[in-house]
């Protein structure tokens, strides 16, 4: 089996998908320069709370560590919208949606919107309380439509971005090493973008020639070459 070679380690990257110029963060993110737009996918909020609820010790930093994470993002692109494409919420209501709400509401100029994925079972209430608009299945930015999980048929002149897999591309070594690490994953009509959560997982996604893949290695992004198509 042949080894993808990989380029430079970086803290973003940009490509154009559907004439929408994209530029990728290493931060686990995507920001559209055009719609001034702010994409992230599976924050699954209340997560850790949740494991705990449970009795199994789960570190509370978690989801302090992605709170932090999507301010940072937010105060340095200075977005008119943030969309999450599903799952922005792990489960049943805990104290983690009301962190995450008193964050949000200070960014008063924002729309955030939530495209619903299959976590998302809180009360519409919930979600009115913090002022997050709710999009049932489909929001289309310019040419770009923003799904949870991926759509069977991309509707001619658009390009599908989605969550929900927690995509991850398996890098192996000359000996028999290997890891997988979250990745951005770009094929001809359809790209996913990696769990923003830190406490998701990977799913293993299969690359064919001529698809752009970024992993995310120490909050760089580091591009894969997956041949010639």
């Amino acid at each position: 089996m042949s080894i993808p070679t990989i380029g430079e380690f970086v803290r973003q990257a940009e490509l154009t998908l559907s004439g929408e110029p994209a530029i990728l963060l290493a931060d686990r993110a995507v920001w559209l320069p055009g719609q001034r737009a702010l994409i992230l996918a599976d924050l699954h909020i209340g997560k850790a709370m949740h494991f705990r609820k449970s009795g199994i010790a789960v570190p509370g930093q978690l989801a302090d560590a992605d709170l932090q994470r999507l301010d940072r993002l937010i105060r340095q692109w200075q977005p008119g919208k943030v969309v999450f494409l599903g799952d922005l919420f792990h489960s049943q209501y805990n104290g983690e949606w009301d962190m995450f709400g008193m964050q949000i509401t200070r960014h008063r100029n924002i729309r955030f919107i939530l495209v619903r994925g299959n976590h998302d079972i809180l009360e519409q209430a919930h979600y009115d309380q913090f002022g997050i608009e709710l999009v049932p299945e489909q929001l289309q930015l310019g040419g770009l439509l923003l799904t949870h999980d991926h759509v069977q048929d991309v509707p001619e002149g658009l390009y599908n971005l989605s969550g929900h897999i927690h995509p991850g591309f398996r890098l192996r070594g000359k000996g028999r090493q290997s890891a997988t690490m979250p990745c951005f994953h770009f094929g001809r009509r359809q790209g996913l973008l990696p769990a923003f959560g830190g406490f998701t997982g990977v799913m293993p996604v299969k690359a064919d020639p001529g698809d752009r893949v970024w992993v995310i290695v120490r909050d760089q992004l580091m591009e894969v070459n997956t041949g010639t198509p």
